[in-house]
């Protein structure tokens, strides 16, 4: 873990001032946008404070309509009759992984949205 950590600061350079590991039951920590790197990964960056929040909502929602898309087309796919059949093991596994990782990052702007309207709601009781 630590040589991810290790990686991580260095990609993200002077700006990255700690990195903290979560674990899969972990809940998402509050004032973050969250990016998916994968069904297994995601990033999640502090912005409470440091951006206009109803324009990082209408990103969001733009990214969670283009996500959905993506699903939906993933299945179209595997669902199509005879793909399963005709594809290869290869094929079939590399387009599952695709859908998972769409369904993951429909799931993480999901909660990317949540979390932006729940920093307005705190932010308009201050």
């Amino acid at each position: 873990m630590s040589d991810n950590q290790s990686s991580i600061r260095t990609l993200a350079g002077r700006v990255c001032s700690s990195i903290k590991m979560l674990g899969p039951s972990d809940s998402a920590p509050s004032g973050c946008a969250v990016y998916a790197v994968s069904a297994a990964t995601a990033i999640y960056v502090s912005i409470a404070g440091r951006v206009d929040l109803d324009a990082e909502i209408e990103k969001v929602k733009n990214k969670l309509q283009k996500a959905s898309l993506n699903v939906d087309k993933q299945k179209k796919l595997l669902a199509t009759e005879g793909f399963a059949d005709k594809a290869s093991y290869q094929i079939l596994e590399a387009e599952k992984d695709k859908l998972r990782d769409s369904e993951a990052e429909v799931r993480n702007f999901e909660r990317s949205v949540e979390q932006f309207e729940r920093l307005k709601l705190e932010d308009g009781n201050k």
